[in-house]
């Protein structure tokens, strides 16, 4: 029905009333003359209105164009209700309205599609760009301007996207790409080259922006029909109120988005402004590394995008290990910056009292970029250690909840190994549990070990400095170096180098540590290695710390000021920072050497930055540490020297003996600030933690042991603070140490009293309580560890262990493992429902360790066998190999390796599978036994079709006749149908070749299931035959009971015979076995 025009009504009223008047007062007319001229007026008026909108109708629109995919022409003047309270005001409805009406239109054209209408499908294709909107304002917001500009996308992209649903063709994510770089581009199939602005940035913004389109309109009820068959397209049920509100729902999420990008501020805008304060920008790690030069690693690149976008995995963490040097860092810092990831550095965040600033800072780039408007107030954020892992999950979770089809959380964590951890959690304070949706890509060195423990387990991968992949970057970036740095190729002319020569000889002294390179060829430009001799350069990392710290120990190459100076200065704040064990300010390095602070400052920031981490610290201040564990290493005298020379092995040994002095400069500053009392610094996180160290490395014995073995206040000041002596203990254990290299048995005795009174201690509190105290959250789970490993009776702490280890969160169990192994128990009766609930819910390493101490057992009882079997069926694939091993161990010891066997092959994947066939199919062949052509048979339910196929023709080409017949007849009933009949039928053959007995009674038995009623009757008859010819009682009891299922009047026989039996225990036992069939 046509809407009213209610000013037509009010002029045809006013008409009519001025006609009536004038009849009656200008034409003197009676009142029905004036009634009939009244009439007259106010039809004329309809009439005009009536031609007037028949006219704008017919040139408006054509009775052909009334496809329901064909929507009419945006309004600008009606628009879907959104709030109107904001400025500006959102342009994104008119331009999402636009690009609908474009595509939809050319679908139109391509499609006859009548059950979906007009309204609908302009609504629903609406909603689903406002979404892409969404995923890609947060992923690629520079780029967000210009791919939504109208002049692009609805101009020149609307073609391609239209393509999603014509399908008639797929759209080209390059040919996008070309035209949001260039629009004069006219034609997609113009056979030249790309152009060199095109990088992986557009590209990939493409190929996302129509991945994330894609996935929402397959999914999107409207649009079904589009991509089911008719039969199997579910109902719309979709009315048009619902997709209104749908609509502007989204459409108001995008336009916080639209607002945000607007501003110089980024997403930090609006209620979000006050999170800014808690974001460690990653700028200055970005700036270090140099990640506007950074190349190659396009095969390190697709890994990550393997394990991201790969369908094996809803969710997980790529863990990226590689040596200092390896470019860790310079290549998570190039995907947080050409990829927008939300980022953590352990150069900005790292150590232990830096965990809830990375929190705060993890979850803050969180908040904002997925508009989570319940945790805008910097108060959400929290504050006790303890809520870390479970905060930052239910952040996850909502941030997941937000996110578009196909769309997926990736976080990038630099440096786990110099990150702390959170109490009762995880490095960084990084979730236990990762929502789906949710990854993570990980950087570490290869140690110190670290706590993840996530679920799904994180998935490892190596990066080697001498692996193929990582030579090939090095020598590509050195060659691109050469063309590009003028430096280099006018030494290399001077000198007489080939390009070849240089790249090659730099390959191999580096080593391939990028690290090496960046001081290098930075010294080659600089022309501070003029002229350039490639044969000395030095080999390697440890060589040339060792040269250049000779520049300043003897002041050379304008660096330092002579021995003088690195006697006093140099070295002494050289080797502060290598023993000091969490970054620390200038001011107080300053007031460890005793030096002045602007000197320090200097060097800190101006002369030593290269080798240093700095770091925004507490009180707006920088605090500094060695950055890379290679110079470490070499200040310790720890790195290999074989290769250095006479005069610069003694650099390293003048360091060596200043680290002591360092760590006794630290002893006595605290000394002073104490005045002596030692238990008053337990307030000072650092000296709480790392005194103990100090006074060792300062080789301070009596001190040491002043401080933990002869006076109680230090071990109660820990306590108080920590609600553990696990901390005074690890105290103990350097005093421990000292005493039995010193043999002095008087304080070995003293420390082995103050254990074991602390043991005795731990002793008064039942250790039955312990899970209780953990459930309720009345102890933590740390402080329940250390109070297990207090306990002296062994009997207690592994009751005590067993009573945990289902209450312990995931990132204990590694703790609770290493307590069970210090137990070397060998009787698992007592823990084995400890241990499997442990294997139910270890990560990958644990089930490493634990399938070796398994395998080490002296004799594989039942209990171990039981684990073993729960731990095939958990384990992940990289122990599959580990297990097929032992398995063949096992069986070779001829035990029952059936189970294991099966519950490994249920998750295995499809290459341990086929090995696990060849395995059994080789003791099919070379063990006198049933038990493989069983398992074989047995098998084949958890197998792939292909692999089943596989399976059949190991069967077939089995030595013995009788295994043929064992296994195949097993296998028959899980083969795909087409096979089925042609695995009787060998079946039945390799079977009538078996002498009469108790196995070709089975297979008969079994075969008769599967035939015929004829051909059932005859091999029932042949079972029964052997069955009753079976001339050992138990044997012939349990062949009657198997073929009672056919023939069910033999379970009274087999009861009879069952009665028959002489041992009572062996006729119990079957009584037992045959009430379970008799009963109803």
């Amino acid at each position: 029905m046509r809407r009213i025009h209610w000013g037509w009504v009010i002029i045809a009223l006013i008409l009519a009333m001025l006609a009536y008047i004038a009849s009656r007062a200008i034409f003197q007319w009676d009142n029905s003359l004036a009634a009939l001229f009244t009439l007259a007026v106010v039809v004329a008026v309809g009439v005009v209105n009536f031609i007037a909108n028949f006219r704008q109708a017919f040139e408006n629109a054509e009775p052909d164009e009334r496809s329901p995919l064909h929507p009419q022409p945006p309004d600008p003047n009606v628009t879907i209700a959104t709030p109107v309270d904001r400025e500006p005001a959102s342009q994104l409805p008119e331009l999402f309205s636009a690009i609908t009406f474009s595509v939809l239109g050319l679908v139109a054209e391509s499609l006859d599609i009548g059950d979906i209408s007009g309204d609908a499908a302009s609504l629903a294709y609406q909603s689903v760009l406002a979404r892409t909107y969404c995923a890609f304002a947060r992923n690629y917001p520079r780029l967000t301007a210009k791919w939504f500009d109208p002049s692009f996308i609805v101009d020149r992209a609307t073609p391609e996207l239209a393509k999603l649903l014509t399908r008639v063709s797929r759209p080209d994510p390059i040919w996008l790409a070309e035209l949001s770089i260039d629009p004069s581009r006219t034609s997609a199939y113009v056979d030249a080259p790309l152009p060199e602005s095109l990088d992986d940035l557009h590209l990939r913004a493409s190929v996302d922006f129509l991945r994330w389109l894609d996935a929402e309109l397959r999914t999107h009820p409207v649009f079904q029909s589009l991509f089911h068959s008719p039969e199997n397209s579910p109902k719309n049920g979709r009315n048009i109120d619902e997709l209104v509100a749908e609509f502007a729902g989204v459409a108001e999420i995008a336009h916080g988005y639209e607002n945000a990008l607007s501003q110089k501020q980024g997403f930090f805008v609006g209620s979000y402004t006050a999170l800014k304060l808690y974001w460690r920008q990653p700028d200055s790690v970005l700036q270090r590394v140099q990640t506007r030069s950074f190349m190659g690693r396009d095969w390190l690149k697709e890994q990550v995008d393997s394990f991201v976008n790969g369908s094996r995995r809803q969710s997980g963490a790529l863990v990226i290990t590689g040596d200092a040097g390896t470019g860790k860092t310079a290549f998570a810092a190039h995907l947080v910056e050409t990829r927008g990831y939300p980022c953590l550095f352990a150069d900005q965040v790292g150590g232990e009292l830096r965990v809830r600033e990375a929190i705060h800072s993890l979850s803050v780039q969180l908040i904002v970029r997925y508009r989570l408007e319940l945790y805008t107030d910097p108060e959400a954020l929290p504050n006790d250690p303890m809520q870390y892992a479970d905060f930052l999950e239910n952040l996850l979770r909502h941030a997941a909840a937000r996110l578009t089809r196909d769309e997926k959380i990736v976080i990038v964590c630099d440096g786990l190994d110099e990150a702390g951890t959170a109490p009762d959690g995880n490095v960084f304070g990084l979730p236990r549990q990762l929502p789906d949706g949710v990854y993570f890509i990980l950087t570490r060195r290869p140690a110190p070990a670290i706590k993840l423990n996530m679920e799904p387990p994180p998935v490892l991968m190596e990066l080697r400095a001498l692996g193929e992949e990582n030579l090939a970057d090095v020598r590509a970036y050195l060659a691109n170096q050469v063309r590009t740095l003028q430096g280099i190729a006018d030494q290399l002319v001077v000198q007489g180098y080939s390009e070849n020569e240089f790249v090659e000889i730099l390959t191999e002294k580096s080593g391939g540590l990028w690290i090496y390179l960046k001081y290098v060829l930075v010294e080659i430009v600089s022309r501070q290695r003029y002229p350039l001799m490639l044969e000395k350069l030095p080999f390697g990392l440890t060589e040339y710390y060792a040269q250049y710290w000779a520049d300043w120990r003897w002041g050379l190459n304008g660096r330092g000021e002579g021995r003088i100076k690195w006697k006093a200065v140099y070295a002494p704040l050289l080797c502060m920072l290598a023993v000091a064990q969490e970054p620390m300010p200038a001011k107080r390095l300053a007031e460890w050497n005793s030096l002045e602070v602007d000197e320090c400052k200097y060097l800190l920031s101006e002369s030593w930055r290269p080798f240093l981490r700095e770091q925004e610290g507490p009180d707006n201040t920088y605090v500094y540490a060695l950055y890379h564990a290679s110079m470490r290493d070499f200040v310790l005298g720890k790195a290999d020297r074989s290769r250095l020379q006479k005069e610069h092995d003694w650099i390293v040994r003048d360091l060596v003996e200043g680290t002591a002095q360092a760590h006794e400069r630290i002893v006595e500053w605290y000394r002073a600030q104490c005045d002596g009392n030692w238990p008053s610094l337990v307030g000072d996180d650092y000296a709480r933690q790392y005194l103990s160290l100090h006074l060792v490395g300062a080789g301070n014995t009596d001190d040491l042991f002043r401080l933990v073995a002869l006076d109680s206040g230090w071990a109660k000041a820990r306590y108080r603070i920590e609600g553990s002596y696990a901390g005074f203990l690890n105290d103990l254990t350097y005093v421990w140490q000292w005493a039995e290299e010193d043999n002095r048995f008087d304080r070995q005795i003293r420390c082995a009293l103050i254990e074991s009174s602390l043991r005795s201690l731990a002793e008064t509190i039942p250790y039955w309580w312990l899970d209780d105290l953990v459930k309720h959250k009345a102890w933590s789970s740390a402080r329940a560890l250390g109070h297990v490993s207090l306990l002296a009776d062994l009997t207690h702490k592994r009751d005590a262990l067993s009573g945990l280890i289902p209450v312990l969160p995931v990132e204990h169990l590694d703790e609770a493992w290493t307590l069970f192994e210090s137990l070397k128990l060998t009787d698992l009766l007592h823990i084995r429902f400890a241990l499997e609930n442990l294997i139910d819910r270890a990560p990958e390493e644990l089930q490493k360790r634990i399938l070796t101490w398994l395998r080490n057992q002296p004799d594989y009882n039942y209990d171990a066998l039981g684990l073993l079997r729960r731990l095939a069926g958990k384990a992940t694939s990289s122990l599959e190999p580990a297990f097929l091993a032992t398995i063949n161990e096992l069986e070779a010891k001829k035990k029952i390796v059936d189970g294991m066997v099966i519950e490994l092959a249920k998750h295995a994947s499809e290459l341990t599978q086929r090995r696990i066939i060849a395995l059994v199919c080789e003791w099919c062949d070379t063990r006198d036994s049933v038990g493989p052509a069983h398992l074989l048979g047995k098998l084949v339910e958890h197998l792939s079709n292909g692999l089943k196929v596989e399976a059949l023709r190991a069967a077939q080409r089995l030595r013995y006749v009788f295994d043929q017949a064992v296994s195949i007849s097993l296998m028959a009933p899980h083969l795909p149908a087409q096979l089925q009949e042609l695995a009787l039928e060998e079946a039945l053959d390799a079977a009538q070749q078996m002498q009469p007995g108790r196995y070709r009674a089975e297979v008969f038995g079994r075969l008769a299931k599967l035939w015929s009623d004829q051909q059932r009757d005859r091999l029932l008859f042949i079972a029964l035959t052997d069955a009753w010819a079976e001339s050992r009682l138990e044997i012939r009891i349990d062949l009657l009971r198997k073929l009672a299922k056919e023939v069910p009047g033999l379970l009274l026989e087999a009861l009879e015979s069952a009665r028959k039996l002489p041992d009572p225990e062996a006729r119990l036992q079957e009584l037992r076995n045959l009430s379970k069939e008799l009963s109803p």
